[in-house]
C-alpha cells in the first residue's frame, strides 16, 4: 500500500489513538524533552475519568505540562518512572505519582530494552517526506530512537513545529512503524539563558585560561557554563562533543570559534545528544550538517570520552 493512503488511515484525534492503543496495565514511554503532549494529556485525561488505570510512565526531563501533580490522581492510576527530574517531575514526586530511577544516560537504550519493555512509545515527530519517513528532530535525538526500537506501538504526534535533524538514521521513523497518528502542532517550549553574574565570570576567567585553542569542549547548562562559552571567543578550532548544545556554543560556532577541525574523533563534525531549547542553539543545529545529533550511549559513554 503506498504509505500516503496507510497515513490517511492512521489519523485519528488524540482520544482515539489513546482508546485504540493503550490499555490498562500498560507501560507508556514517552521519552524525554519536547514530548508528544497533545496524545499523552489525551491519556491523562482518560485517567481522571476513570476508564485506563495501572499505567506505568517512563520518561525523563519533560518539557511541557504533563499534570502529574493534579491531585485527582493516584499512585494506582498511573506511575512515572523517571531519571531525570525536571520541574515537572519535582512536581509530581511532591504529589507521590513520580519514582526517581537513578541511571546513566548511556546505559538509556539497553535499559528500554531489557527493562521496560514498553507497550506503548508516544513520540513527537515532523511531517512524513517524499518517502514516508518522519523524524525525530533535534530535541528527541538522545532518546526517541530507543522508544521507538524497544515499544511494541507507536503513537506519533505528526507536529509541523518540530524541524527536521540531521544525524543517526534512526532519527527517521517510517509511516509503517507507527500505529496511530495525532496531527497537533504544539510549539517547541523555549528556555531563556540562565543570566551570568560577576561570580561566574570571575571563575569562568580561572577556567578559560586552561582551554587551549583546538580543544574539544562539552559544556552543560547555567550561568557558570555560559560564562565559559562566551569567555572561549579568542580561541580557536574548538570542537564540540556533548550532551547539550548551548546557546553560547551556538555563538561560538557563528563566530566561527567552533570549526570541529582538529577533533581526533568525527573529525569536522560536532557530536551532541540535543541542543538546549532556545531558539539560538536548536536553530544552529539544525542548519549546519556537520552538527550529529545522536542517541545518548555515544557522546556520553566513558568510553567513548
Amino acid at each position: 500500500m503506498d504509505w500516503t493512503a496507510l497515513y490517511k488511515q492512521k489519523v485519528m484525534t488524540a482520544r482515539e489513538a489513546v482508546d485504540a492503543i493503550i490499555k490498562d496495565g500498560d507501560t507508556v514511554a514517552l521519552g524525554g524533552l519536547a514530548c508528544a503532549v497533545t496524545p499523552l494529556t489525551a491519556m491523562f485525561q482518560k485517567i481522571k475519568e476513570g476508564d485506563l488505570k495501572g499505567i506505568t510512565l517512563n520518561g525523563n526531563l519533560i518539557t511541557d505540562y504533563l499534570p502529574l501533580d493534579d491531585p485527582e490522581l493516584t499512585e494506582e492510576q498511573i506511575r512515572y518512572q523517571c531519571f531525570f527530574f525536571g520541574g515537572y517531575e519535582r512536581k509530581g514526586y511532591a504529589a507521590k505519582t513520580v519514582t526517581f530511577v537513578p541511571m546513566q544516560f548511556n546505559h538509556y537504550r539497553r535499559f528500554m530494552m531489557e527493562r521496560v519493555q514498553p507497550d506503548v512509545g508516544v513520540i513527537n515527530v515532523t511531517p512524513p517526506d517524499e518517502n514516508g519517513y518522519c523524524n525525530i528532530g533535534p530535541l528527541g535525538a538522545g532518546f526517541m530512537p530507543a522508544v521507538v526500537e524497544s515499544s511494541k506501538k507507536i503513537i506519533a504526534q505528526v507536529n509541523n513545529n518540530i524541524p527536521k535533524a540531521f544525524g543517526h538514521p534512526e532519527l527517521n521513523v517510517h509511516i509503517n512503524q507507527i500505529a496511530a497518528i495525532v496531527e497537533s502542532d504544539t510549539p517547541i517550549p523555549l528556555y531563556p539563558m540562565t543570566e551570568v553574574t560577576d561570580i561566574d565570570r570571575s571563575i569562568a576567567d580561572h577556567i578559560i585560561d586552561l582551554i587551549p585553542d583546538e580543544a574539544t569542549i562539552q559544556l552543560g547548562l547555567g550561568g557558570m557554563a555560559n560564562a565559559i562559552g562566551y569567555g572561549l571567543k579568542d580561541k580557536r578550532n574548538l570542537g564540540v562533543h556533548s550532551e547539550m548544545f548551548t546557546e553560547s556554543m551556538a555563538y561560538l560556532h557563528n563566530i566561527g570559534v567552533i570549526t570541529n577541525a582538529k577533533k581526533p574523533l568525527c573529525q569536522g563534525s560536532a557530536l551532541l545528544v540535543s541542543p538546549w531549547a532556545t531558539r539560538l542553539s536548536t536553530t544552529t543545529a539544525i542548519k549546519t550538517r556537520n552538527y550529529i545529533l545522536h542517541r545518548t550511549a555515544l557522546p556520553t559513554t566513558y568510553k567513548t570520552l
